[in-house]
């Protein structure tokens, strides 16, 4: 529901990769790189975590952690140092371990899964759950030192399962569908019930903000993606009553994100149930915990790394300083950006769900979430465009459909539409798949929208501002559909089906005949090809339906009519449907199956109309 998919945080790096000499990257290899793998084995456990601590921040820059990967430094994690007589090294080489997973995306986090991970998550939260339950039972034997590795060891656990489970749908099943999942409920009822002292509705936390917030962060993030994880958490003993609670506690002790998760959570668990007030109430109370943020600030300390040659100058005494330091700046930067980030998630989160609520109901929006609506999102949106691009992109293509779908003019709202337009069309080239389907599904939802303000056979200014009604702009739509054919299937599709919306809107357009027979010939040479992929197909024709439904359109006889396009569907474009879809199996794809027969009948029935349509 509106949450930005987490991809590799490393993919623009390496779809844009800096020219690398190699002969330094050897020299950085042999001189840098080995000496710190070879001194995680080192028998002074002071040197294993020196060489620990300094690999975690040299593996922030992209390219030294993939110099790093290279060298096997995750197997040296996995098969030494998570059983490491020193708790402290543990403890972090889970940390190394989720910031890994986090930057690398599905790959790593496959990876890291089939190393038998679990067993190591198994054994660390029982540990954690025999902490807990001793500490309860007598809380003078626990020292402050040993409650702090504690808090952190759980911590690094949970948001590394966290990680893992974000980078992969089949790790999501594997905890989800599993007896794991018991395991991990476990641990949190035994940290959220040490963790939390209630008095009066106010709540105290006795674990660190950190702890509780991964804990939070947990349930919203898996609650994201997955409805059996919401039925099960909501028939659990403990955790349904905690989720149902916790929106109407006052925390003593919490920061942004905690906030920020807890609304989070509210609109996950009330899903469909929602009204448009308590809509209201969580876009404005998300918008409130994160708009104190310096953001400037935070950029400025997360963009300030320590270089490796600094380190190397340092005493070991100095370089675990240095690291200490470091860590707890960019942790509380990270805090403030990531509250920014699931701000930014909920948000597009409950912007869909008021459109599935409307169109249940089709009860108009009520005053207090239409100016929620119109101005404050859109500034917030228009404020926070250039450093969370895609997410922003995510809620401004849920928020142009909701216009669309209740009525809201998005051209009198002031000049966002043209500042959005302009945001888009800056910065360099889109590698970032996000931020792709992201633009071409903001521009499907823009024209949209000018088509049911203004018609079909007007654009009011849009047109003379954004200049799209043209060959160079469909040429380059048909390139970015051309790019999906090398993408992997599912996200090939996806693009593909993007620009079929963007062009298919465009091609609806009155008074602008050429543009229509450009569109309408790449229309029927892609539903003419063996090549394209049967969901591409279906929304393809689907749409070629509805560009050509109405011989008054000014376009139909210049274009459908003299060019032949109904011989076209006759012959060429019905025989590769009927080629492309007996290829979909009705028992691994039902939906897509049906999806095809009806879309086969409809050309039959369309192309009977379309012969008829002029002899009436």
């Amino acid at each position: 529901m509106g949450k930005s998919k987490r991809r590799s945080r490393a993919s623009n790096a390496r779809a844009n990769p800096l020219l690398r000499n190699a002969a330094k990257d050897d020299q950085i290899r042999t001189k840098r790189i080995q000496p710190l793998i070879e001194q995680l084995s080192s028998v002074i456990p002071n040197d294993r975590s020196i060489a620990l601590g300094t690999i975690m921040v040299l593996c922030e820059d992209p390219h030294m952690r993939s110099l790093f990967l290279k060298e096997k430094l995750v197997n040296v994690v996995t098969s030494k140092l998570l059983t490491d007589s020193n708790t402290d090294i543990v403890v972090e080489s889970y940390g190394v371990l989720r910031n890994l997973a986090l930057e690398e995306g599905y790959d790593l986090a496959t990876h890291i899964w089939r190393l038998n991970i679990w067993v190591n998550i198994e054994s660390g939260l029982s540990q954690v759950q025999q902490s807990l339950q001793s500490m309860k039972s007598d809380e003078s034997k626990a020292k402050k030192e040993s409650k702090r590795l504690l808090y952190d060891f759980a911590e690094n656990i949970l948001s590394l399962l966290v990680a893992l489970v974000n980078g992969s749908d089949a790790i999501l099943d594997d905890v989800v569908k599993t007896d794991k999942l018991d395991k991990v409920f476990a641990v949190m009822t035994n940290i959220l019930s040490y963790g939390m002292v209630i008095s009066d509705n106010t709540v105290t936390l006795k674990t660190t903000t950190q702890l509780f917030n991964t804990v939070l962060d947990l349930i919203y993030d898996i609650s994201s993606d997955s409805s059996e994880f919401i039925d099960k958490v909501s028939a659990h003993e403990f955790l349904s009553p905690f989720v149902e609670n916790i929106i109407n506690w006052e925390f003593a002790n919490d920061n942004e994100l905690t906030k920020v998760l807890i609304q989070g959570i509210y609109l996950q668990f009330m899903d469909t149930d929602i009204s448009y007030d308590i809509a209201a109430s969580i876009i404005t109370k998300v918008l409130q915990s994160v708009e104190h943020i310096n953001l400037a600030e935070v950029k400025s300390t997360l963009s300030n790394k320590t270089e490796d040659s600094e380190l190397m100058k340092e005493s070991n005494e100095e370089i675990t300083k240095k690291i200490k330091d470091y860590t707890k700046k960019r942790t509380e930067a990270m805090i403030k950006f990531q509250s920014i980030e699931i701000s930014l998630d909920v948000i597009a989160a409950a912007i869909e769900l008021i459109g599935a609520k409307y169109e249940e109901s089709h009860k108009p929006l009520n005053g207090s979430l239409l100016p929620v609506l119109t101005q404050n999102v859109p500034s917030v949106f228009s404020a926070l465009y250039t450093d969370f691009t895609s997410r922003v992109l995510i809620g401004w293509n849920n928020l142009l459909w909701l216009y669309l779908s209740v009525g809201i003019s998005f051209f009198e709202l002031g000049n966002y539409w043209e500042h959005l337009w302009s945001a888009m069309q800056n910065g360099s080239e889109d590698k970032d798949f996000g931020i792709k389907i992201g633009k071409l599904s903001v521009t499907w939802a823009l024209l949209k929208n000018v088509q049911a303000v203004f018609g079909t056979s007007g654009s009011g200014d849009f047109f003379r501002v954004v200049q799209i009604n043209n060959q160079q702009f469909i040429d380059s739509i048909i390139n970015v559909f051309n790019e999906g054919k090398s993408l992997n299937p599912e996200e090939g599709v996806e693009l593909q089906q993007r620009c079929c919306g963007v062009l298919g809107t465009l091609a609806g357009f009155q008074n602008q005949i050429e543009l229509n027979k450009a569109i309408g010939d790449f229309f029927i040479n892609t539903l003419s090809s063996k090549e394209t992929k049967a969901p591409v197909v279906v929304d393809f024709m689907n749409t070629f339906f509805e560009i050509y439904s109405d011989m008054n359109f000014d376009y139909d006889e210049p274009v459908f009519v003299n060019l032949n396009y109904l011989s076209i569907l006759q012959t060429q474009v019905s025989l590769n449907l009927k080629n492309v879809f007996k290829f979909v199996d009705k028992n691994k794809d039902p939906q897509l199956k049906e999806r095809c027969q009806d879309c086969f009948s409809t050309l039959d029935s369309f192309i009977a109309y379309k012969q008829n349509e002029r002899n009436k």
